[in-house]
């Protein structure tokens, strides 16, 4: 097969595979209202909403239990996004609001098994009239806020990365490939901050890995299973689809996800399907 054969069986397959994604910009900026859509500062909430937390087992001493407070991450007005998100997977209206444990990377912590859920909390809040903007609690450190800026949304179409792109008799050629992907329009210089899509994959696929952490186990339990358990796990893995994605360069140095990191927000279809947005898990990958 030629190269222009190749990139010509590639081009086909991606047009089969697209899915709408909903890219983001961050951008300095005022942020227009309380429940526009952001990355950082004050999240809204309900009336007795508990800000979660997390703890992180190996800073606690003497065996005191120290629940640290989940850095507020970034909130979604989903009717602001509404128009671009052709598959109907969220909901028109509310609001999402996610909030991470920055602390968790920044001291060492890599997501693993039961952490990946633990330190990552998406809330939806269905009724935007009956939100107030929240204090940041009390032993939530100046060092762990995230600095407020405006999100600005465009449709793409996304397409998968090469380690999700399974097609027989086609080489291991990721700058092909690459090549394919730029020439349907999604250029490798799109934002990696991003609702519904494709993963950016870095390392390898993530459904697996998220099947195996929601389950409560990590790689060490992974190589005890047998080849039909294995089987099943990638059947599994299928379930999962990408809710959001942001990377390491959007923080600046401030926060440390990894080298060149991007954190992942993952769901099953099901869950995405009946608002169960508290069933998310939290991936990364580095370089």
């Amino acid at each position: 097969m030629t190269r222009e054969q190749e990139k010509e069986l590639i081009t086909e397959e991606l047009k089969k595979l697209a899915r709408p994604e909903v890219n983001i910009d961050i951008v300095d900026g005022t942020v227009p209202s309380p429940i526009s859509s952001k990355l950082g500062g004050k999240p809204v909430v309900p009336a007795g909403f508990k800000w979660p937390t997390f703890q992180i087992k190996w800073l606690d001493y003497e065996g005191e239990e120290i629940n640290r407070p989940l850095s507020f991450l970034a909130q979604i007005n989903l009717e602001e996004v509404k128009q671009y998100d052709k598959e109907n997977l969220l909901p028109a209206t509310g609001i999402l609001s996610f909030f991470y444990c920055f602390e968790y990377n920044n001291e060492g912590g890599f997501l693993d098994g039961p952490d990946s859920h633990d330190c990552l909390r998406v809330f939806y809040f269905e009724d935007t009239s009956s939100l107030s903007v929240a204090d940041y609690p009390e032993r939530l450190s100046e060092d762990y806020v995230v600095d407020e800026k405006v999100m600005k949304f465009k449709p793409v179409t996304s397409f998968p990365s090469w380690d999700d792109f399974n097609v027989p008799g086609i080489r291991d050629d990721n700058n092909v490939y690459s090549e394919c992907q730029e020439e349907l329009g999604y250029p490798y210089e799109l934002s990696r901050v991003k609702l519904l899509g494709y993963p950016r994959l870095i390392q390898g696929q993530l459904g697996p890995e998220a099947e195996l952490y929601s389950r409560g186990e990590d790689f060490e339990d992974f190589y005890k299973y047998t080849e039909e358990q294995k089987k099943e796990l990638d059947i599994k893995a299928n379930d999962w689809r990408l809710l959001f994605e942001i990377d390491q360069d959007t923080f600046d140095d401030k926060f440390f996800l990894g080298d060149c990191a991007d954190l992942y927000c993952m769901i099953r279809e099901e869950d995405l399907k009946n608002r169960r947005f508290d069933q998310c898990l939290a991936l990364s990958q580095d370089y």
